[in-house]
């Protein structure tokens, strides 16, 4: 699978150093937890709250690592917990051309990128998913951006009602099948 932009974070304990990627591939994100250049977990999801395994040999004594990553729709955040103590993560920088080349070298992936989404755009990138989802829910909108979505989208939620690719559903709008067709034919 292809990756679209991938995130790293990274945590120096002691001598040692604590890596969480995040890639991001078509339809889902993968996570993985790299302690010292050695890949100990690595699992896939979109949202919530999601926890990479793996364990730290310090001077001879095996420590456990979690790391736990909270997952929104427009932020990750990193944490690392070693001997009961949370730690954050911060984004990892290539300190020179070398070592993105020696990345490279290694078939690791160099990149992290970051969007900086206007509000307006945000708003864009919910509604995005929401169709994907075929569910389009006012109430978490306004949990998520404390703004009435049949504001912010007046003409987009007529112009689908009057083109039959939405509908009422109580808590919002879902899409027809006319219009989940549409939606999954063009995207």
């Amino acid at each position: 699978m292809e990756t679209i932009f991938s995130i790293h974070q990274v945590l120096h304990y002691k001598n040692h150093v604590i890596r969480a990627e995040k890639r991001s591939l078509f339809y889902t994100m993968e996570y993985s937890l790299i302690i010292d250049d050695v890949k100990q977990d690595q699992i896939k999801g979109l949202y919530g709250i999601l926890i990479l395994h793996g364990m730290l040999n310090d001077n001879g004594h095996q420590k456990p690592v979690k790391v736990i990553i909270k997952q929104t729709i427009f932020t990750s955040k990193f944490y690392c917990k070693i001997d009961g103590e949370i730690h954050k993560m911060n984004k990892y920088k290539f300190d020179s051309v070398t070592e993105y080349i020696n990345t490279l070298d290694d078939n690791r992936i160099p990149t992290a990128l970051i969007f900086d989404f206007s509000e307006r755009a945000r708003y864009l990138y919910w509604l995005f998913w929401s169709c994907y989802n075929l569910d389009i829910d006012k109430n978490n909108f306004f949990q998520l951006f404390n703004k009435d979505l049949d504001f912010e989208f007046p003409w987009e939620m007529k112009v689908g009602k009057l083109l039959g690719t939405i509908e009422n559903n109580g808590d919002g709008f879902k899409l027809t099948d006319k219009g989940a067709y549409l939606f999954h034919f063009h995207y």
